[in-house]
C-alpha cells in the first residue's frame, strides 16, 4: 500500500535493507508467504495522493506528498517542511467555518 500511495521504493533501499530478502524479490516485487508456505505475490496499484480524500488544496496535497517521500537522501529536512507555502497560507481563523463538504 506505501508504494501504492508513494511511488515505488527505490532499489537501493531495497538492497541495503537487512530483512528486504524475506520481502521483496530481486526485481522488486513484495511478497509473503501463507499458512501453508505458498508465495502470495503483491503487486501495488499506483493510489496517488492527488486521488484521495485530502481536499483540493494544492499546496496541502503537495504538503503531505513530500512528507511522504520514502526515500530519506530525497525527504526534505523538518526545517524545509516548515518554509512550505502550505504552512504560510492564511486560511483563516481558528474559528473560522469549515469548507463545504464534496458532494
Amino acid at each position: 500500500r506505501i508504494a501504492g500511495v508513494c511511488g515505488p521504493l527505490p532499489q537501493r533501499m531495497l538492497h541495503e535493507g537487512r530483512h528486504s530478502c524475506r520481502f521483496v524479490t530481486a526485481n522488486g516485487v513484495f511478497y509473503e508467504r501463507t499458512a501453508n508456505q505458498d508465495l502470495l505475490y503483491h503487486f501495488p496499484v499506483p493510489d496517488p495522493l492527488r486521488g484521495m480524500a485530502l481536499g483540493d488544496d494544492k499546496y496541502f496535497v503537495d504538503f503531505v506528498s513530500q512528507c511522504l517521500t520514502v526515500d530519506f537522501a530525497k525527504r526534505p529536512t523538518a526545517a524545509e517542511l516548515l518554509q512550505h507555502p502550505f504552512l504560510k497560507q492564511d486560511y483563516g481563523g481558528v474559528y473560522s467555518a469549515p469548507p463545504p463538504l464534496k458532494q
